[in-house]
């Protein structure tokens, strides 16, 4: 059997905190906003040309997308390229 236990409350302090779980439960569920970058910031991110950016997007290292008649990109994937060195800055080697 489940134990139960009474407190008083006011009914402010009631108010205040469901209003606070009401409000954390939306937050967790509420998709998060996309932050996009240019094709600029994307070659400053890497220190390359803008030549380079449109190459990677051509070899499929890095997914563009055309918004507005703007190509753009989404931060978190370009930072996520940036970690696992899917995007080199270098060429180096032998092929």
């Amino acid at each position: 059997m489940e134990q139960v236990t009474l407190i008083q409350m006011t009914p402010e302090n009631l108010q205040s905190m469901l209003g606070r779980a009401v409000s954390d439960a939306i937050e967790a569920i509420r998709p998060k906003e996309k932050k996009y970058l240019t094709r600029q910031q994307v070659a400053a991110f890497f220190s390359v040309t803008l030549p380079t950016v449109h190459e990677w997007i051509n070899d499929g290292k890095l997914k563009a997308y055309k918004i507005g008649g703007r190509t753009l990109f989404d931060a978190s994937e370009i930072e996520t390229a940036a970690i696992v060195k899917q995007v080199f800055r270098y060429k180096h080697g032998r092929a």
